[in-house]
């Protein structure tokens, strides 16, 4: 940081290095208000001027090392790499509990589902499932219950015999 008196062209304070302050002063820094990027003995500064009124010709020059802005910016990406490593895990881990509540549950009442088509009303199996799909998976159940009742071989036998009984 700073203090200079534009109109007596003079360093009223600096928490600079002196050799620093005397380089920015000799290169004509202070008077240049287009040049931003400030070079000292040791680094480059990046300089931000506040002028307090034109009048009095005070302005405070902050100057920030590149290297700490380099470090500022390197430390950024790694927290912004960090968040987009735990963010795309957390999708991962989040499609893979989905998958295992939605679709798996699916897939088993489809496979009971072919058993009911197969006439294997004997062989099915109740699908743990929530929701909407417990609800299918109920229906399928009573359906595959009236099924059996309705295709038993003594209920076809009979309705068999009330057709035949019919026709004569």
């Amino acid at each position: 940081m700073i203090l200079y008196n534009s109109k007596e062209n003079a360093v009223l304070y600096s928490t600079m290095p002196v050799e620093d302050t005397r380089q920015f002063y000799n290169q004509g820094y202070f008077n240049d208000y287009s040049n931003q990027l400030w070079e000292g003995t040791s680094q480059k500064y990046v300089t931000s001027r506040i002028v307090k009124t034109n009048q009095s010709g005070l302005e405070l020059v902050l100057l920030t090392p590149i290297k700490d802005l380099q470090n500022v910016q390197g430390q950024f990406f790694n927290r912004l790499l960090v968040v987009f490593l735990i963010g795309g895990a957390l999708a991962v881990f989040l499609s893979y509990l989905l998958t295992n509540r939605l679709v798996k549950p699916l897939t088993l009442l489809k496979q009971e589902l072919k058993k009911v088509e197969k006439r294997r009303f004997d062989d099915l199996k109740r699908v743990q499932a929530s929701g909407e799909i417990k609800e299918v998976e109920q229906s399928l159940f009573d359906m595959a219950q009236e099924l059996k009742i309705t295709c038993s071989p003594s209920r076809l036998s009979s309705k068999m015999r009330v057709t035949n009984l019919k026709h004569l």
